[in-house]
């Protein structure tokens, strides 16, 4: 089980990750935040295995946002509607080590979510 932290700020985006998570019977662990600084601070109080980031909320941008988390190591999955190539080689310099594009499939954020977190146990090792 993996404590998963969302950042969205939409809270049917985040409802339907949950539901994705719920429906998938994975145990995994959802915390959510509405921005990035709700974000940031619940980062540091619940030390996750994962974060899930929009790049387009109120406040910090996503690449900025994607710069703090990185600099505090939080491997993170991109989730956002911003399709543009740039934007997603932006994420990915900026150390994500996934992105899922907006309308979310199921299968592919569950595949998402299983590689970052097998490449984090790896990293761990």
């Amino acid at each position: 089980m993996a404590k998963i932290l969302s950042i969205e700020d939409s809270s049917f985006e985040r409802k339907v990750l949950a539901n994705m998570l719920k429906d998938a019977d994975t145990e995994h662990e959802l915390i959510e935040a509405e921005n990035g600084e709700e974000g940031l601070q619940k980062l540091e109080d619940a030390d996750p295995d994962l974060v899930l980031l929009d790049m387009r909320m109120p406040g910090k941008d996503g690449v900025a946002l994607l710069n703090e988390l990185q600099e505090r190591q939080a491997k993170t999955v991109v989730v956002s509607v911003v399709q543009d190539e740039q934007t997603i080689e932006e994420a990915m310099e900026a150390g994500a080590v996934g992105y899922v594009k907006k309308p979310v499939e199921k299968d592919r954020l569950l595949e998402a979510i299983d590689t970052a977190l097998e490449q984090h146990a790896g990293d761990s090792e």
